[in-house]
């Protein structure tokens, strides 16, 4: 009898023999599939292809993504380098007057107003000769639907004023492009809208034979419009400025790519009291209750298991509806680092209330009650550090995600 109990203590059951067996089996098969599947994966990029006319596929097998080596650049013109002293320049005036439909899902927005350009009797010359007209001077890059952009001048032909400077005003309208839209810091972040005007002429190209510079006009005031005014959105300050835009391409010519552009830009910020009490303020009332949680009696055992359940669903509808008001990041906004934590926090609760739960059931079956009370203040001491522990955590995360 002693020796069929040893046998049957040593020898394993017949069915977990074959479990493990299938299981390590599976592993195997899995472990010899994946350098496979890798081989012939980097087999395709030798540059042959099997690929037939007819087979429908535009991208043939081991094409692979090259890095972008080089990218458009901006840099001011203020001041103007001594090499471009001499160049003749176009001045630039703008008022905005509206300013609507702003998706910052899209990153666009639409706006008209006036633009005005003032040059000199040497710029006029260059026009005449290569027969420009006034409207080709100045293009605004960040316009996005062509067809829905509409620039009239005011008058047929240029005014010539008596000092011998030429003016001409526009009255545009159009949907623009949001080309610098920082929302690491949302909902507290600064929201921008440009205005790109730049030189069209391929003649007037800054380093080219004969540059010439586009600047905004000395007096700057005026450049906002009374219905400016973005809803949801206080209006800050307003900049203009002229840059160099530095193109990657030479356009297939081989010759020039930098051409002059005036930036102007208005700011806007959500009012903090405002984004505060319909972002950050739900967030703060849910969290509230899971901070309380741990109050609890650990007697209550499924009151509190569904407490940090019930937050996760909350916290997960919440941020669905927030980033529904952003478009795609590849970084998480400060709301975004907000959200983390409290999902952490309400995982790390559940797995708490799992603990105590289940420390407590297995202390009521325990006939000493000293061991039972002991129970018990061991459960309201993990308890009460927690709630320290994430307190604390929550105010370090607040300083470093609004700092990042």
């Amino acid at each position: 009898m002693a020796e069929r109990l040893r046998s049957s203590g040593s020898t394993p059951a017949p069915g977990r023999g074959r479990w493990l067996r299938s299981l390590l089996a599976l592993l195997l098969m899995v472990g010899l599939a994946i350098p496979l599947l890798h081989h012939g994966t980097a087999g395709a990029g030798d540059g042959r292809s099997t690929l037939k006319p007819g087979d429908g596929l535009l991208q043939p097998p081991g094409m692979q993504p090259q890095p972008v080596r080089r990218r458009d650049l901006y840099r001011s013109l203020e001041p103007i380098p001594p090499a471009l002293a001499a160049a003749p320049r176009i001045r630039l005036g703008v008022h905005l007057e509206n300013a609507y439909n702003l998706s910052i899902p899209d990153q666009t927005f639409m706006a008209d107003g006036w633009y005005w350009l003032e040059w000199p009797e040497a710029v006029q010359q260059r026009i005449e000769a290569e027969k420009i007209d006034s409207d080709q001077l100045v293009e605004v890059v960040n316009n996005i639907v062509g067809y829905d952009f509409n620039v009239e001048a005011d008058n047929p032909e240029p005014l010539e004023r008596p000092d011998g400077s030429h003016y001409q005003l526009f009255r545009f309208s159009g949907s623009f492009y949001i080309d610098d839209l920082n929302l690491r810091r949302s909902p507290f972040n600064q929201l921008s809208l440009p205005l790109l005007f730049e030189t069209r002429p391929q003649s007037f190209a800054v380093d080219g034979a004969t540059p010439v510079l586009l600047v905004p006009e000395e007096n700057r005031d005026g450049l906002v419009g009374a219905y400016a005014a973005i809803k949801g959105y206080q209006e800050m300050g307003v900049n203009i400025q002229a840059v160099i835009h530095s193109y990657s391409t030479d356009f297939g010519d081989r010759s020039t790519h930098d051409f002059g552009m005036t930036e102007l830009r208005i700011f806007y910020r959500i009012p903090w009291f405002t984004a505060f009490l319909q972002w950050v303020m739900p967030l703060l009332i849910v969290m509230v209750v899971v901070f309380l949680a741990p109050s609890l009696e650990g007697s209550l055992g499924e009151l509190r298991l569904a407490i940090p359940s019930t937050a996760l669903l909350t916290l997960v509808v919440m941020q669905q509806t927030y980033q529904a008001e952003l478009p795609p990041l590849p970084y998480l906004t400060f709301l975004d680092i907000l959200y983390g934590y409290c999902y952490f926090i309400s995982i790390a609760l559940f797995v708490l209330f799992v603990w105590g739960t289940n420390v407590h059931t297995a202390a009521e079956t325990d006939p000493a009650p000293v061991a039972a009370a002991a129970t018990r203040q061991r459960i309201d001491r993990a308890d009460r550090r927690f709630q320290v522990i994430s307190l604390i955590g929550l105010a370090v995360v607040v300083v470093v995600g609004f700092l990042l």
